[in-house]
């Protein structure tokens, strides 16, 4: 359950930074790469 949280909150978080990094003027990919970089992997994170 813990686990299941954290990948949830991290998905929040991905989502949210890369909705911002979109407005900002970037496409979707560049957006997700750079989301990524920063944040990293979040199944590789949670586990």
């Amino acid at each position: 359950m813990l686990r299941s949280d954290i990948l949830d909150e991290l998905n929040d978080h991905l989502q949210s930074t890369l909705e911002y990094e979109q407005i900002k003027g970037k496409d979707e990919e560049a957006a997700r790469e750079l989301v990524l970089s920063r944040f990293g992997n979040p199944s590789t994170i949670a586990c």
